[in-house]
């Protein structure tokens, strides 16, 4: 069993190697200036495999956060591996997957360095709203301002609008009606613009992520309409 595990890693390590090459080679052929590195694709792969853990997976890895790296070096490795920036990485970009991580490990603070850290760094329109996204929840976990979570959400919905993205600028509407930030009938208003069956967007405004538990247990009482 565990011969076949460190051959499974072994394989995987091996695909993951020829992906990057084949990124690198791509970029220089068409001169891309921008880079990344094998180590932030490893990084981003954790990240998205911490956030991604059920919460068995999640209690069996302990303590053993020794891989997550601190705020500034993510922010670091944000400014300087801007390829990320370039290709649509939305949460997948490794300094917002860590941050994420730091999120679902209740490390409110540190979460909220790197979402504000990377507003000031990168341009895509994606990752620009999932990090608005998590200063949103990162503000209604903490109950340290429900106005600023609002904010939050108010700007997350403007990045989507701007780059025409409706399906996250309902996301981030909705994210802002459970918090109580806006009416019940302007979600209906931003969701009625999807040319989407109705069981569609049921299905997809009842996502059980953390993100959205968070908001509720804020409440709406803590807001005006």
């Amino acid at each position: 069993c565990d011969l076949a595990a460190r051959e499974a890693l072994a394989a995987a390590e091996a695909e993951l190697v020829a992906h990057v090459a084949a990124l690198d080679e791509y970029m220089a052929h068409w001169g891309m200036e921008c880079s990344w590195t094998l180590g932030s694709f490893r990084l981003m792969g954790l990240g998205l495999g911490a956030m991604l853990a059920s919460s068995s997976e999640w209690e069996a890895d302990g303590d053993d956060w020794s891989w997550l790296p601190l705020p500034e070096a993510l922010l670091a490795l944000a400014a300087a591996e801007r390829a990320w920036d370039v290709y649509t990485t939305g949460v997948q970009h490794p300094a917002l997957a860590c941050a994420v991580v730091y999120a679902r490990l209740h490390q409110w603070s540190r979460a909220s360095e790197v979402a504000e850290g990377l507003l000031s760094i990168l341009a895509q329109p994606i990752t620009r709203f999932e990090a608005r996204r998590l200063l949103a929840r990162c503000a209604a976990a903490s109950r340290s301002d429900a106005m600023a979570a609002a904010d939050s959400l108010r700007l997350a919905a403007r990045e989507a609008a701007t780059a025409g993205y409706l399906w996250l600028e309902i996301r981030a509407t909705q994210e802002l009606a459970l918090l109580g930030g806006c009416t019940e009938s302007a979600l209906r208003a931003t969701v009625g613009r999807a040319a989407t069956p109705v069981d569609e967007v049921a299905s997809f405004l009842q996502d059980g992520s953390d993100a959205l538990r968070d908001l509720r247990c804020l409440g709406q009482s803590q807001l005006g309409p």
